[in-house]
């Protein structure tokens, strides 16, 4: 009778303890959209080839808003380097954000840092 009870108890604390891992495991942080945003913009951009093969490096700060198709409309791109500012903006353009959901019309400020490998 009372191994009966300690099994139980056993049991009962095994599926607590079983219950209590597998949640702690399956909740992850989300990542807000414009953390998302940010990543696909940075993953996106890749340094102008001319630029590169000039060993131009630096970092350009670019100002854009969403548009409703979710496409990115670059305000200002702030650098010293002129190619690489229109590059920047050629490749901005080909960019989509739609499935991010993102409020539209809002300014949005990304720093790229182009180095050389």
């Amino acid at each position: 009778m009372k191994a009966l009870k300690v099994t139980k108890l056993l049991s009962i604390l095994l599926l607590l303890v079983l219950f209590t891992t597998v949640t702690c495991f399956a909740i992850k942080p989300a990542i807000s959209s414009t953390e998302l945003l940010r990543n696909v913009i940075v993953g996106s951009i890749k340094h102008p080839v001319d630029a590169h093969n000039q060993k131009l490096t630096g970092s350009v700060d670019v100002l854009f808003t969403v548009n409703d198709n979710g496409t990115l409309n670059a305000i200002k791109i702030l650098t010293e380097e002129e190619q690489i500012a229109k590059c920047v903006k050629d490749q901005l353009s080909k960019i989509t954000v739609k499935g991010l959901n993102l409020p539209k019309g809002q300014l949005y400020k990304v720093k790229i840092s182009f180095k050389l490998c």
